[in-house]
């Protein structure tokens, strides 16, 4: 995983406490998985959303300082954040979209996840071996792009322009 050569290579950091940090990535993903797709039921999937993306910028700047300790906490709440987010925007697909093609959407987004899931680490490992530490600003411009993203596609986003009548 990208984090891991980030913390070994950029940082410096011994191999066992780049491990524990990537484990406290998946770990909180998991828990985020299951704790904030809870929330979501109570309080609404776009508040969590929202949280999540505002989360994935911060956690993108703490790794964007390249310094042990906020980088560390970055990508842990990183892990945080990321967590629900696939799958509440594949729960709410109906809201976005006509009931008809709801379901070929879900398909054709579980596609585009698998396609994401290989393509993305071999594009990540080419501009890691360049240099790891850019990898820190393309993280920072994709969790912006990402919260942008799910902020356009907030219902009621697109409105049709009000028509005044003489």
């Amino acid at each position: 995983m990208w984090a891991f050569v980030f913390l070994l290579d950029s940082l410096a950091f011994p191999p066992a406490f780049a491990g524990a940090i990537l484990s406290g990535y998946w770990a909180a993903l998991v828990v985020s998985r299951v704790l904030l797709g809870a929330t979501a039921e109570r309080v609404g999937t776009w508040p969590v959303l929202a949280a999540a993306t505002v989360l994935i910028v911060i956690a993108a700047v703490l790794v964007v300082f390249q310094q042990p300790a906020p980088a560390a906490v970055g990508i842990v709440l990183l892990g945080l954040a990321v967590g629900p987010v696939y799958p509440l925007l594949v729960l709410i697909t109906h809201e976005r979209i006509t009931a008809t093609s709801a379901d070929r959407l879900v398909g054709f987004q579980a596609a585009a996840s698998t396609l994401g899931a290989v393509i993305c680490p071999i594009a990540v490992g080419l501009i890691m071996s360049a240099d790891p530490a850019t990898f820190a600003s393309c993280l920072l411009v994709l969790a912006l792009l990402s919260a942008v993203g799910i902020w356009a596609l907030q219902p009621g986003r697109h409105r049709p322009p009000v028509m005044f009548s003489r």
